[in-house]
């Protein structure tokens, strides 16, 4: 805030340097007040001209600064369409108990799902190694 004391100060308006603290405006909030803004924290109109003017001098003076560089926003990643099948073999439960026929009936089902993956030269995230045992199975 001494900052904008000292500039006030310079402008010969010392007497509003209070009234800046109590609004909590710094000397990078400066570039950004209006008449409106000023008028609402009691400057009167012939100094308001002034600051205004002086504003916009600084502003003049001031090296424009690079923009600050925002991180990328993670709802900015690409979005592709995904699809989730999930299926259950009917009386699987009753046939993994059977290793032989267990094996060559998930292998089947394997390559007639895969075959309209391959087709649409879609890509599989995961294909399970090995199908899950269920409860009480033996396999």
């Amino acid at each position: 805030m001494q900052q904008i004391a000292d500039w006030l100060k310079e402008l010969g308006m010392y007497q509003y340097a209070q009234r800046f603290a109590e609004n909590g405006i710094s000397f990078a909030a400066l570039r950004h007040l209006i008449d409106q803004d000023l008028k609402d924290i009691g400057v009167l109109l012939g100094h308001r001209r002034i600051m205004l003017a002086a504003i916009q001098e600084l502003a003049a003076r001031a090296p424009s600064a690079p923009a600050p560089t925002e991180p990328a926003r993670k709802d900015d990643a690409e979005r592709r369409q995904l699809t989730v099948m999930f299926t259950h073999l009917v009386g699987s439960t009753a046939l993994s108990t059977k290793h032989r026929v267990w094996c060559c009936l998930t292998s089947r089902y394997k390559e007639s799902t895969l075959a309209p993956v391959l087709r649409y030269s879609w890509r599989l995230a995961k294909w399970p190694r090995r199908a899950r045992r269920l409860k009480g199975a033996k396999i």
